[in-house]
C-alpha cells in the first residue's frame, strides 16, 4: 500500500505518529526563522511550531541545561547551511516549558533538584581575584559549604611584620577547591 492510496482519515493518524517520531522514514520539517535572536524570542514567547512553519534561516537544534551556571541555552543551527557550527544563546529565566517541548528537537532535561556542594566548610580553597592586568591567588579556608555558582565566605590568614591576622572574603564557587572573589 502506498501513501497515495491511503484515505485522509488514515493519513492524519500517520502524520501524528510521524511527528511523535514513532514511524521510521517520517520526520517533522524543522522550524526556521530569519535570525538566531528571533528563534530565542519565539521560544520565550511560547510560539508553537505551527506558528513558525513558513519561515527560513535558523532553527532550534536543542535546549541545554547548564548546571554550573544554572541557566538554559538554546543551540541554534542554520537551516540553509547545516554544515556551519551551531550557535548557543542564553535563554531568559521567564519562559514557558511548553515552548521548549514544541520547538526543540531533543527533550529538555529538567534542572537538577538540589545542586551538590563542591566546597565544604573547612576545606582549603584557592581564592582567585582578577582585574585588568592583575591576577591574585591565595589559599584560604571555606567557612560554609557551597555548590558551583553559590556565594561562600573564605577566611584568609595573613602574616607579615605584624601578628597573624584573619581577613574574610566572599566569593563565588567556580569548582572543587576554586572560589572567585566576589566584587
Amino acid at each position: 500500500m502506498t501513501l497515495l492510496s491511503i484515505s485522509k482519515s488514515k493519513i492524519y493518524p500517520l502524520i501524528a505518529l510521524a511527528v511523535a517520531g514513532s514511524l521510521p522514514g517520517f520526520a517533522m520539517e524543522p522550524v526556521c526563522l530569519r535570525s538566531p535572536a528571533l528563534v530565542v524570542q519565539a521560544i520565550e514567547s511560547g510560539a508553537t511550531s505551527t506558528m513558525l512553519a513558513h519561515a527560513d534561516g535558523y532553527r532550534i537544534a536543542s535546549v541545554r541545561w547548564d548546571p554550573l551556571l544554572n541557566r538554559r541555552w538554546a543551540v541554534i543551527a542554520s537551516c540553509n547551511h547545516p554544515d556551519r557550527p551551531s550557535i548557543a544563546m542564553l535563554l531568559s529565566e521567564a519562559k514557558s516549558q511548553n515552548a521548549f517541548a514544541s520547538l526543540s528537537a531533543s527533550p529538555v532535561s529538567p534542572p537538577l533538584p538540589t545542586p551538590f556542594p563542591v566546597v565544604h566548610a573547612g576545606d582549603l580553597v584557592q581564592l582567585v581575584g582578577q582585574e585588568n592586568n592583575l591576577r591574585i591567588e591565595v589559599s584560604g579556608r571555606a567557612m560554609e559549604a557551597g555548590s558551583a555558582g553559590s556565594i561562600v565566605h573564605v577566611r584568609v590568614v595573613t602574616s607579615g611584620f605584624e601578628a597573624e591576622r584573619e581577613r574574610m572574603f566572599s566569593g563565588i564557587v567556580r569548582g572543587a577547591g576554586r572560589v572567585e572573589i566576589h566584587p
